[in-house]
Protein backbone atom coordinates (compact mmCIF):
# COMPACT_ATOMS: atom_id res chain seq x y z
CA UNK A 1 0.00 0.00 0.00
CA UNK A 2 1.10 3.42 -1.12
CA UNK A 3 0.23 6.99 -0.36
CA UNK A 4 1.19 10.75 -0.91
CA UNK A 5 1.22 13.33 1.65
CA UNK A 6 2.14 16.38 -0.03
CA UNK A 7 2.02 19.42 2.31
CA UNK A 8 3.67 22.32 0.15
CA UNK A 9 3.28 21.75 -3.94
CA UNK A 10 6.76 21.77 -4.08
CA UNK A 11 7.40 18.90 -1.41
CA UNK A 12 6.29 15.67 -1.98
CA UNK A 13 6.69 13.05 0.07
CA UNK A 14 6.01 9.15 -0.89
CA UNK A 15 5.04 7.02 2.90
CA UNK A 16 4.78 3.32 2.32
CA UNK A 17 2.94 1.56 5.03
CA UNK A 18 3.60 -2.04 5.60
CA UNK A 19 1.11 -2.75 7.94
CA UNK A 20 -1.78 -0.45 9.83
CA UNK A 21 -0.06 2.01 11.50
CA UNK A 22 3.41 0.87 10.79
CA UNK A 23 5.55 3.82 8.12
CA UNK A 24 8.01 4.16 6.83
CA UNK A 25 10.57 7.43 6.31
CA UNK A 26 11.99 6.54 2.94
CA UNK A 27 14.85 10.11 3.54
CA UNK A 28 18.39 9.10 4.72
CA UNK A 29 19.10 10.05 7.95
CA UNK A 30 22.72 9.30 8.71
CA UNK A 31 23.86 12.38 8.85
CA UNK A 32 21.95 13.00 11.75
CA UNK A 33 23.05 10.52 13.40
CA UNK A 34 27.04 10.38 13.39
CA UNK A 35 28.64 10.90 16.66
CA UNK A 36 31.54 13.42 15.47
CA UNK A 37 29.28 16.49 13.89
CA UNK A 38 32.61 17.72 13.11
CA UNK A 39 31.96 21.62 14.24
CA UNK A 40 34.39 23.80 16.24
CA UNK A 41 32.00 24.62 19.24
CA UNK A 42 32.58 23.39 22.62
CA UNK A 43 30.63 24.07 25.58
CA UNK A 44 30.60 23.86 29.33
CA UNK A 45 27.99 23.78 32.47
CA UNK A 46 28.29 25.76 35.37
CA UNK A 47 25.93 25.83 38.02
CA UNK A 48 24.23 29.57 38.15
CA UNK A 49 25.49 32.01 40.05
CA UNK A 50 29.27 30.28 40.30
CA UNK A 51 31.86 32.66 41.10
CA UNK A 52 34.74 30.43 39.81
CA UNK A 53 32.61 29.44 36.52
CA UNK A 54 33.70 25.67 37.51
CA UNK A 55 32.87 23.13 34.77
CA UNK A 56 30.37 20.39 35.58
CA UNK A 57 30.36 19.10 32.25
CA UNK A 58 31.53 19.78 28.66
CA UNK A 59 30.41 18.33 25.22
CA UNK A 60 30.10 19.60 21.64
CA UNK A 61 26.36 20.22 22.05
CA UNK A 62 25.23 22.75 24.73
CA UNK A 63 22.38 20.84 25.07
CA UNK A 64 23.76 17.45 25.83
CA UNK A 65 26.43 19.30 28.09
CA UNK A 66 23.35 20.51 30.04
CA UNK A 67 21.53 17.67 29.69
CA UNK A 68 24.95 15.48 31.60
CA UNK A 69 24.93 17.98 34.20
CA UNK A 70 21.45 17.68 35.32
CA UNK A 71 21.54 13.86 35.03
CA UNK A 72 25.46 13.71 36.79
CA UNK A 73 23.86 16.46 39.69
CA UNK A 74 20.31 15.31 39.97
CA UNK A 75 19.52 19.30 39.62
CA UNK A 76 17.06 21.00 37.21
CA UNK A 77 18.36 22.15 34.13
CA UNK A 78 17.20 25.33 35.10
CA UNK A 79 19.97 26.05 37.59
CA UNK A 80 23.27 25.95 35.03
CA UNK A 81 24.15 28.04 32.83
CA UNK A 82 26.00 27.04 29.35
CA UNK A 83 29.55 28.95 28.10
CA UNK A 84 31.11 28.55 24.69
CA UNK A 85 34.87 27.49 25.75
CA UNK A 86 37.97 27.24 23.62
CA UNK A 87 39.23 23.50 22.35
CA UNK A 88 42.20 23.43 24.34
CA UNK A 89 39.94 23.57 27.36
CA UNK A 90 37.52 21.10 26.48
CA UNK A 91 39.84 18.55 25.62
CA UNK A 92 41.64 19.97 29.61
CA UNK A 93 38.34 18.80 31.15
CA UNK A 94 39.22 15.57 32.67
CA UNK A 95 36.99 12.28 31.57
CA UNK A 96 36.38 9.18 33.41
Amino acid sequence: MSSSIVTDPAIKIEVNALEPGTLICPLEHYGSLHLTPGFGYYFKTCRKGDPEAKAVTVNQSAVRALADASEITGLPRGNFEVWEITKAEFEAFPRN
